[in-house]
């Protein structure tokens, strides 16, 4: 049968002080202070923040934490165009965004986005968009053609250089790149 150390590791260090440059994950005790101590190991938690100006679901989006952009989406009871960018504390109204559509994929930056796709109301049941389109922080302009329509795509990247795969219909699934030359 496996012992302690063979299933657990090591046993903690005991020591005096702590260690000048400790490593990430190193643990010990300091026995001095009569603490355990373990380095880099940090703590994350999810908070509160101002809502969208228009609650919606099903939204295209891109950027980071501090600049991010949404696009898009259905608010209960309607297909929605608008565009909000986000500074990390709130939200303020971008140009809209050229259908109203759900379930676009979007990637790149707050000033460099791409949405992708996408879900129209007047396009039918179960149809959707084969555009992209470019937002360069204040207006979207048009983009490049995928050779076929879907919705509900994931994907990454930046504004010049994405890919996209999946979509509501899994046995037509492909995979798309794109690149502005």
């Amino acid at each position: 049968m496996a012992g302690y150390n063979e299933l657990r590791g090591l046993r903690v260090k005991y020591l005096s002080a702590d260690p000048a440059n400790p490593e990430d994950g190193q643990v010990w005790y300091n026995s001095t202070t009569g603490n355990l101590r373990v380095q880099g190991i940090g703590v994350a938690a999810w908070s509160s923040a101002s809502p969208l100006s228009t609650g919606r679901s099903y939204v295209g989006d891109a950027g980071i934490q501090t600049a991010g952009v949404f696009f898009g989406g259905y608010n209960g009871t309607a297909y929605v165009a608008n565009t909000e960018e986000y500074n990390g504390s709130g939200w303020s109204t971008g140009g809209n965004y050229p259908h109203t559509v759900t379930s676009a994929n979007g990637s790149g930056t707050l000033t460099a986005a791409l949405g992708a796709g996408g879900y129209g109301p007047t396009l039918g049941s179960g149809s959707g968009l084969n555009d992209s389109n470019e937002y360069d922080g204040s207006s979207w302009t048009a983009g490049g053609t995928m050779t076929d329509s879907y919705y509900g795509r994931a994907g990454e990247g930046t504004q010049t250089a994405t890919f996209v795969a999946g979509g509501r219909n899994p046995a037509r699934c492909k995979i798309y790149r794109y690149r502005r030359i």
